[in-house]
């Protein structure tokens, strides 16, 4: 049976969120608020928006809406008026989400130790530079499907 690509990338993306979710201390926080606090830790001295989330995790703006809401809910952010435009919120992280800070970066170590061990550095660069294409094909307007294509044939 040939392997299939979505099905693999399907698999590896169950497989870390369940990794993220159970090593979440005491299931504070998903896989993808683990994702995000350790984006806003790297970035702590940087004023972040929802639309910089939208693009650096690729997900869509009621997505991020609805993960920020929960992680408000849950004290680990805040979103406050920007100091450079009132008009946009900055997220910020809380007190309480600092609690959490080595253990969210050690294991972002951790897993991306685990997923490349006994990868050669030619491979991890060539596996994530056909990931980058991957995205670069699912962008808006680069999909059709075989209909359109054989249309215009």
């Amino acid at each position: 049976m040939a392997e299939h690509t979505l099905k693999n990338i399907e698999l590896l993306q169950h497989a870390l969120d369940r990794w993220y979710t159970s090593t979440s201390p005491s299931a504070v926080f998903t896989g993808a608020q683990g994702r995000i606090l350790g984006y806003l830790f790297d970035h702590y001295r940087q004023e972040i928006y929802q639309k910089d989330l939208e693009i650096e995790f690729n997900i869509r703006s009621s997505s991020a809406t609805q993960l920020l809401q929960s992680m408000e809910k849950k004290g680990l952010i805040t979103r406050t008026p920007s100091r450079q435009d009132a008009r946009r919120k900055a997220i910020t992280i809380t007190k309480g989400a600092l609690h959490y800070r080595n253990t969210v970066l050690q294991a972002t170590r951790t897993i991306d130790q685990a997923l490349t061990m006994g990868i050669s550095p030619q491979d991890e660069k060539q596996f994530n530079a056909i990931i980058r294409k991957m995205l670069h094909n699912l962008s808006e307007g680069r999909l059709e499907n075989e209909d359109e294509k054989e249309q215009r044939a």
